[in-house]
């Protein structure tokens, strides 16, 4: 499941524009809630399943995406 995550989390006062939204499997979402990035990045397991969701292809997911910011809904 792919979700669109905030980088800086709404409850820290981040937006909803392009530039704070990313994608991100549902799980990793999920793990990281409120977290501040740079913070929840450190764990070793974390940056793992980071660079190994990084080496898939996203483009099928690009049209999702954009259509998820278009319509506001989103995780």
């Amino acid at each position: 499941d792919i979700t669109l995550d905030h980088l800086q989390a709404r409850a820290a006062g981040g937006g909803n524009g392009e530039g704070n939204l990313v994608t991100a499997c549902r799980s990793c979402n999920c793990a990281r809630q409120d977290t501040v990035l740079h913070r929840w990045i450190t764990d070793a397991a974390h940056r793992a399943r980071i660079r190994a969701q990084a080496r898939k292809s996203i483009a099928r997911h690009l049209v999702l995406a954009r259509d998820l910011i278009a319509t506001g809904t989103y995780a």
